[in-house]
């Protein structure tokens, strides 16, 4: 019986820190611009597609003394929907990331409120919430594209890195110089330089922008923490180290993928 005290006893108070560092990260972004970080229109909660003091069963369309079963269509008119196209208007939205069927994506990256994918011409196209522009891409063509919090970094086909959205800790200012990959996180941006070492900026709390030295084939930032693959296989991470998220185990891994409280990574087998 203590035992399993003593076990409900730290679960509650991993819960609770989990719950305070969320706190402390919307808090931190919010300092940047005095704004509340969350994109205008987006609930914290689901709300009730019930209207005031609506009833929430359906009300009867059917007008009174009419019957139900009876053909709204007009005497001698077709049953089909009219096309509400205006003549000559085109039917899919120009700004649409669907809007060539014929053209692919070579890669996409999926951020907080955003989400960005390369054309299979190299072109950038964004989606959803665009409050700082960070789904306003640049022109141009890139090699791939790295979505983070409310930021989004791409690496054109020259190896220099190009940011757009907000910039409060300097994580969209990339410095200048060749990469052979980038990695968007929450509030800092870390990259592979072409000789495999790694260079982070922004916020660098708890060391998240600091990384080790040597060599690396990638590597992935996070929100409060960042892990690479070694030239050798091996995972390692820095920065803010809650529930482990940033203790890899021992092994070869061909790549790895930070979240906001956990990490995952590929095996070599």
């Amino acid at each position: 019986m203590k035992l399993d005290r003593l076990v409900k006893e730290n679960d509650l108070a991993r819960a609770l820190l989990a719950a305070a560092t969320g706190a402390m990260i919307l808090l931190a972004l919010a300092a940047c611009s005095g704004a509340d970080p969350t994109p205008a229109g987006a609930p914290a909660t689901q709300p009730d597609p019930t209207p005031t003091s609506a009833s929430g069963t359906m009300p009867d369309p059917t007008p009174d003394g009419a019957s139900a079963s009876a053909d709204p269509t007009p005497n001698g008119a077709s049953a089909a929907r009219p096309d509400p196209t205006p003549d000559g208007a085109s039917a899919t939205l120009p700004d649409s990331p669907i809007a060539d069927e014929r053209e692919g994506f070579a890669s996409v990256s999926a951020g907080t409120w955003h989400t960005c994918g390369v054309r299979d011409d190299g072109k950038i196209v964004c989606w959803g919430n665009n409050e700082y522009g960070e789904a306003t891409p640049p022109p141009g063509e890139f090699a791939s594209i790295s979505t983070g919090y409310v930021h989004t970094c791409g690496l054109r086909h020259d190896g220099t890195v190009e940011c757009w959205g907000r910039d409060c800790e300097g994580q969209a200012t990339p410095p200048s110089g060749e990469f052979a990959s980038v990695s968007a996180g929450a509030e800092h941006t870390c990259g592979v330089r072409n000789d495999g070492t790694v260079e982070c900026w922004g916020d660098d709390d708890y060391g998240r922008a600091t990384p080790p030295q040597g060599r690396f084939a990638s590597v992935s930032a996070g929100a409060e923490h960042t892990c690479g693959v070694r030239n050798d296989g091996t995972v390692e991470c820095w920065g803010d180290d809650f529930a482990g998220r940033a203790m890899p185990p021992s092994g070869e891994f061909s790549s790895v993928s930070t979240g906001d409280e956990h990490t995952c990574g590929v095996r070599n087998n």
